[in-house]
């Protein structure tokens, strides 16, 4: 296997700026370090010969359909009971009082679905997984496809995630510009743009509509988007007083952080804990500005190798994991989920054949 020069220079890129991190400050996150070189590793040999069959890539959309099926179970018969099933389980068998943190699995007076995962985040962000898959699989019958759309929007539903909601409608945009773009046959860097553009201007409606909004000051949990902001503009305005920290980082991983003179990890939320809640700006605090610029130029070339390929027409079936991965930027600004976006992007092509 031929490796290009921009393969071996991205990786030594990579491997440098975790190694900064982790050698300079003492408070770092080595193992997560290693995930990210690892990742990163796997997702930049495998872009090499891309050639994808649609056997191989459709067994994967089934056994994605697959696992996300009793996660819908558990997910709905939790939101309906009013109980967190599941979850309940796990964080009490970890001796943690679950009555302090109960703000992650409820909104207002519901309960979030959670399924099988620890995070409604991540149970939403797989559920828009499973409705793009499911949605291809099924587009030849009709009613099986109705049915498919139902089960997805009410297992959506019942997350009681603003984000999820919004992801799934950044996906139907996400779809749309992809089918106009290659209707017209433009130039990945083109598209990849459009779809950036798109998910910022979302993000920043969102962002100055949830602030100016009474309803949004009125939700007084860590999740709100009020709180959020102001975290966010602390973290920042730290970080810009720190040059070094931004842009090389500080070695911490953690989703909560305490800020002293330093970032340090917080293993559980506390009243001097911030939540990051926000994938691109952990990768600042954990690698600087430089992971961040490395990580998203690797998306590109993820997003570049799957669009340039299902622009010839036999390759049309990686279209759903094409908007699948355009839509999970967005939820990725509200919610630190850098490695589920790795490791689903790659997937198809990890199950491909080189030439």
């Amino acid at each position: 296997m031929k490796v290009m020069i921009w393969q071996i220079c991205l990786s030594i890129f990579i491997l440098v700026s975790v190694l900064i991190s982790n050698l300079v400050f003492v408070n770092n996150d080595i193992i997560f370090g290693l995930s990210i070189i690892i990742q990163c590793s796997i997702a930049i040999l495998s872009i090499n010969n891309f050639d994808p069959r649609r056997k191989n890539v459709e067994i994967y959309y089934k056994w994605f359909i697959l696992f996300m099926v009793p996660n819908i179970i558990i997910g709905i018969a939790q939101a309906i009971t009013g109980n967190p099933l599941f979850i309940d389980s796990v964080i009490g068998a970890q001796g943690l009082d679950t009555n302090k943190i109960n703000n992650i699995w409820q909104f207002g007076e519901n309960t979030r679905s959670f399924g099988l995962f620890y995070s409604n985040g991540y149970y939403a962000l797989y559920l828009v997984g499973f409705a793009c898959f499911a949605a291809y699989l099924t587009r030849k019958n009709k009613a099986i496809l109705l049915a498919t759309l139902i089960i997805s929007a009410t297992a959506l539903y019942f997350t009681y995630t603003r984000t999820a909601y919004v992801q799934s409608l950044t996906a139907a945009v996400a779809l749309f510009i992809l089918l106009a773009c290659l209707k017209w046959k433009l130039k990945p860097p083109i598209v990849f743009a459009m779809q950036c553009l798109c998910s910022i201007s979302i993000f920043y409606f969102i962002l100055m509509y949830g602030i100016g909004s009474s309803n949004a000051q009125d939700l007084s949990n860590s999740q709100s988007l009020i709180i959020r902001y102001e975290n966010w503009e602390k973290i920042v305005n730290f970080m810009f007083s720190k040059p070094y920290n931004l842009i090389f980082g500080t070695g911490v991983s953690a989703n909560d952080i305490i800020i002293t003179d330093i970032i340090k990890k917080s293993n559980l939320a506390t009243n001097y804990s911030i939540i990051v809640d926000n994938g691109y700006l952990a990768y600042v605090i954990y690698g600087g500005l430089i992971l961040l610029f490395l990580q998203l130029f690797l998306q590109y070339k993820i997003f570049r190798s799957i669009y340039s390929n299902i622009l010839l027409n036999k390759y049309i079936f990686l279209l759903p994991a094409l908007v699948f991965l355009s839509s999970m930027p967005i939820y990725n600004m509200f919610g630190n989920l850098n490695s589920s976006i790795l490791i689903l992007s790659i997937a198809p092509i990890l199950l491909s054949r080189r030439q």
